[in-house]
């Protein structure tokens, strides 16, 4: 399995929440392709049906079998990259749910072969086109934030965490409420929609 880039969006756990947000998911311009993991043979709406329910158990699914914790998943296209995942577990007593896009981290590089050694060039254009997507997330949907992370970020706090202060994982993006935003974290940012601010460091635009 592949090292992946991940955008980790948190959503409030309401009656129709993973519909909803699919339906901005795919108004922001990603197309359903198929299910994956434990949901290859079911139809979108039996995938929307079988998450939405997971959430409102507000529990997470451990498969005995397999030894796995049991994900009925989501394939989309966007933009060419090569696989775009999505899937989502309830966070416990928050009363909120992630749902975490991911895509192959080797889908940000390109790899040449020069006299025997390895070159890695980064592809800006292809983070450009996820952070694209995450402000369009953004406004269509009800996010409560949109973090980034890469395969081996730490894990990025929850909403609740941030509006207590702690600062959001910034890797290299992401979207907050601007009135969650606080001056002494000194970051990057801009407004966007829905009362929104977008906050960027180059510094981790790509993970080393």
């Amino acid at each position: 399995m592949p090292a992946y880039f991940c955008l980790n969006i948190e959503l409030s756990i309401t009656p129709n929440a993973v519909k909803y947000f699919l339906a901005a998911l795919q108004k922001s311009g990603a197309t359903f392709k198929s299910g994956y993991w434990d949901g290859e043979h079911d139809s979108l709406e039996e995938i929307i049906a079988w998450n939405q329910e997971y959430i409102e158990r507000n529990t997470w699914c451990w498969d005995k079998n397999t030894q796995q914790w049991k994900h009925k998943q989501f394939l989309f296209d966007y933009d060419g990259f090569s696989e775009c995942r999505l899937y989502t577990y309830p966070l416990n007593d928050e009363n909120t749910f992630l749902s975490r896009l991911i895509i192959p981290e080797d889908d940000f590089y390109e790899y040449t072969r020069v006299n025997g050694s390895l070159s890695t060039y980064e592809k800006r254009d292809r983070m450009e086109s996820v952070k694209q997507l995450a402000l369009r997330i953004w406004e269509y949907s009800q996010a409560l934030s949109i973090q980034t992370e890469w395969e081996c970020s730490d894990c990025a706090p929850h909403y609740m965490e941030i509006v207590e202060g702690t600062p959001p994982q910034v890797e290299p993006f992401c979207i907050i409420p601007t009135k969650a935003y606080r001056e002494e974290w000194n970051m990057t940012c801009v407004p966007t929609a829905r009362n929104g601010v977008l906050i960027e460091n180059e510094r981790n635009w790509f993970y080393n």
